[in-house]
């Protein structure tokens, strides 16, 4: 049997699709604070770790930007969920904590691993390689467009605006458009 690139692509998608299912039926089935992973429910999570926290320091550690966090934050305040007053040194910035109400809220503990435990410990290294090789060879191509894939790497990054450099080249590199299957 012969498998293309295509045809591994098609799979990887649909597996893709498959996972972000799998999360959105969670959310749909038990709420959106329900999900430790995604918009208001990784708010409660974070302050179900830590009691108080600047709006500025939140949008750090969850890496979005501060109107993004006041975003969550107001709907999690009207929602019942937090309380925000300003800090007793510096008046300007609000700290937030939550309410009973919010410390109530029961949030999925799905171990996103699970779905690799139908993997021996063999394929699970097997597998492990070829992700270690995809990533290898994106992170090339990344580097062949004059970008780095630090700069687009959420886990290691503060979220921030893009700088009028960083764009140009962007675009330079995708004459096409960024999903241009052309573009290299």
């Amino acid at each position: 049997m012969t498998v293309t690139n295509e045809d591994l692509f098609s799979k990887l998608r649909q597996f893709q699709w498959l996972l972000n299912r799998r999360q959105f039926q969670t959310t749909a089935e038990d709420g959106p604070l329900a999900d430790p992973t995604r918009g208001q429910g990784r708010v409660i999570a974070t302050l179900k770790l830590q009691e108080e926290i600047s709006t500025k320091s939140l949008a750090f550690l969850l890496r979005i930007s501060v109107p993004s966090a006041n975003e969550l934050l107001n709907k999690l305040e009207k929602g019942g969920y937090i309380t925000r007053t300003p800090s007793t040194t510096d008046g300007r910035i609000m700290i937030s904590r939550l309410t009973t109400k919010g410390k109530q809220v029961e949030q999925n503990r799905l171990d996103p691993s699970a779905i690799f435990d139908i993997f021996s410990p063999e394929e699970h290294v097997d597998f492990a390689h070829y992700l270690d090789r995809l990533t290898e060879a994106l992170e090339a191509d990344f580097k062949q467009s004059g970008l780095s894939p630090e700069q687009f790497d959420w886990r290691t990054r503060p979220a921030r605006p893009m700088s009028a450099e960083e764009l140009d080249r962007f675009i330079d590199s995708h004459p096409n458009g960024p999903f241009d299957p052309r573009t290299k």
